[in-house]
């Protein structure tokens, strides 16, 4: 690979970045413009031959695309505002609940679903209850978002990370629940209490006197506003999460089943003008962003420059097994906070493979493999891009005039981040040593 062109990727990817953080223009934009002018350098400037629509992954698009359908078809039919209803009465009108509650069903959710669903599931819900009581759904949003990415660290297929190196290094379901589920339910714990004092001033209610009053005026039936669209809806996303959970069996991929479930939804709509409503609720943008990051991002990697700053993580820890293990974690996550997790993961999983057959001792009880699990998981709750929930969040937000950006994101993000890393090395540090 010549040298210029991969300090032109490198310099376009950081330029992206630099537009993303100081939230100048609209980020789909950002994006696309960036994707466009790295492919028009690649094949202008170096006669690049590589196939750009071979860096997307569009088994991740079709998934979100499908899972956005189905959410879109529940939507229509007031289903969020019917499980809003029943949430508001549950918590009896207290935003404390209500946080804390949605946070764990989050975190969860998320540990045997992907983030995405579970986020797109949760987002009407939390900004249909917020409305009612009147407060600010930022505290609720972003609670939503660490949850999910912690939450998803949990097993072996809550993120796609750890399905890669559950693949990569042969580790199974149970060793997933031995290894990173304690230590994940414990994470999800802290951050909820740690993000609630950061947020605890603004979960006070403006009326409280009203909100029993206000609670008892809605009726949870009156909220349905089609229940034929609400009952096909939650039988096929029913259908859709026993195929999840049997995908490797039947030998069918997630992206497949979504859209299957998500098509089937539309099939069955009765009326035409629902049918185009529901697909245009679908997060277009979002999509279009994460496809113009994918190309960026596959760029970098075909440079060889993803590649480098593994192996170099892997060089500075001079051997030293608690080194290379905080190496891998906090390097990870940095790397993650702002590059796909994915693609990331891939690179580093032949390196640690290749570091463990020359020394296995370095890797007691598995510990390589969860320091990388750990850092390319919670590293995406770094940024307002670090990890998909966060962008389809975020989307999601901005389309009901709430802004999530880079920086307001970051001042909660990144200190919550580095708290649940702290835990996670102290944890790690135990078990490289025993």
């Amino acid at each position: 690979m010549h040298i210029t062109f991969t300090i032109a990727v490198i310099a376009l990817f950081t330029l992206v970045y630099v537009f993303l953080m100081t939230d100048m223009r609209h980020r789909t934009a950002v994006a696309m413009l960036g994707a466009a002018a790295t492919v028009f350098v690649a094949e202008v400037f170096y006669k690049n031959t590589e196939d750009f629509w071979s860096f997307i992954d569009f088994e991740t698009l079709a998934l979100l695309m499908g899972m956005m359908i189905i959410v879109g078809v529940l939507a229509h039919s007031g289903f969020f505002e019917y499980l809003g209803v029943k949430t508001l009465q549950l918590s009896k009108g207290d935003p404390k609940k209500f946080f804390f509650g949605m946070f764990f069903l989050t975190a969860f959710t998320s540990a045997f679903l992907d983030n995405v669903t579970t986020v797109l599931l949760m987002t009407p819900l939390i900004l249909y209850v917020t409305a009612i009581l009147e407060i600010d759904p930022m505290p609720f949003l972003l609670g939503e978002i660490m949850a999910s990415n912690i939450g998803g660290t949990a097993t072996l297929i809550g993120d796609p990370p750890n399905i890669m190196i559950g693949t990569g290094a042969g580790l199974s379901f149970m060793q997933f629940i031995k290894y990173e589920t304690p230590i994940s339910i414990f994470n999800v714990i802290m951050s909820a209490i740690f993000i609630y004092y950061i947020f605890k001033d603004r979960f006070a209610l403006k009326y409280p006197e009203n909100i029993q009053n206000k609670i008892k005026e809605f009726d949870p039936q009156k909220a349905i506003k089609d229940k034929y669209l609400m009952r096909v809806g939650l039988i096929i996303l029913f259908f859709v999460i026993v195929l999840f959970f049997l995908s490797d069996v039947i030998g069918v991929s997630e992206a497949v089943i979504a859209l299957l479930g998500g098509s089937l939804a539309l099939f069955l709509i009765m009326d035409h003008e629902t049918v185009e409503k529901v697909i245009m609720q679908v997060e277009w943008t979002t999509l279009l962003f994460f496809m113009a990051l994918f190309i960026i991002v596959g760029y970098l990697n075909s440079t060889g420059a993803l590649d480098m700053v593994a192996r170099w993580m892997v060089k500075i820890s001079g051997g030293n097994k608690i080194v290379l293990v905080m190496v891998i974690l906090w390097g990870s996550a940095i790397i993650s906070a702002f590059v796909d997790n994915i693609p990331f993961t891939a690179t580093m999983i032949p390196v640690i493979s290749a570091l463990i057959a020359r020394n296995p001792s370095l890797n007691t009880h598995h510990v390589l493999w969860w320091a990388l699990s750990m850092g390319a998981c919670l590293g995406g709750n770094g940024t307002v891009i670090g990890a998909s929930a966060n962008v389809v969040v975020s989307g999601i937000a901005k389309k009901n005039g709430i802004d999530i950006n880079f920086r307001n994101y970051a001042k909660i993000g990144a200190p919550v981040t580095i708290f649940i890393l702290l835990i996670s090395s102290v944890y790690l540090y135990f078990l490289a040593t025993l």
